[in-house]
């Protein structure tokens, strides 16, 4: 089986990464903050976030990617395996959709070239709007170039090398863009 050579990766306490198949990974992120969800449900040591990647016929696919204030750790692990595994293309698939994790796919964006987002229609929608909103708080603002959307509008299987994917548009009222993404061969 091929290693991602994980030296460099944690040094960062708050990160952790299980290796599930040859090519696909979970990497956890903790947010040690405690924040109202985490003190009603007594979470004490804060909660996570996982992203998994998934390498397939030289492309990296990106599920459920993590925050802004995550990037540079994110950063560091996805240019390890795009270029240990001489990988060409990302393909971001993402069921939540905020405004940090729009940062996120904007900074994967301007280093990785061949990008594509997957994600449902009011998924789309809101990436749309939200992709050059300037904050308020910026000096200054680089406007970034939208890059290809594939939109989910059904279930749809999404069959990879040993992996079979299985995309569920699940949209609520509080969060519209919603995707599910289930691994039916790992059940995940």
């Amino acid at each position: 089986m091929l290693e991602i050579n994980k030296s460099s990766l944690f040094k960062d306490k708050n990160l952790s990464k299980f290796e599930i198949t040859e090519n696909f990974t979970c990497i956890r992120f903790l947010d040690q903050n405690k924040e109202r969800f985490e003190l009603e449900f007594n979470l004490e040591q804060g909660t996570s976030f996982n992203t998994f990647l998934i390498r397939s016929n030289k492309e990296l696919f990106v599920i459920h990617p993590p925050e802004k204030s995550y990037f540079n750790s994110f950063n560091n692990i996805i240019s390890l395996v795009f270029d240990q595994f001489q990988l060409n293309k990302i393909n971001v698939i993402t069921g939540h959709i905020n405004p940090q994790i729009i940062e996120t796919i904007k900074n994967i964006n301007t280093k990785f070239k061949n990008l594509t987002i997957t994600c449902s229609n009011p998924g789309f929608k809101l990436i749309t709007e939200l992709w050059n909103q300037k904050s308020p708080n910026l000096e200054k603002f680089v406007e970034v170039e939208l890059p290809q959307i594939n939109i989910i509008k059904k279930e749809l299987i999404l069959e990879l090398e040993n992996i079979s994917l299985e995309l569920i548009p699940v949209p609520t009222a509080r969060w519209p863009g919603g995707l599910i993404v289930y691994e039916r061969n790992q059940e995940i």
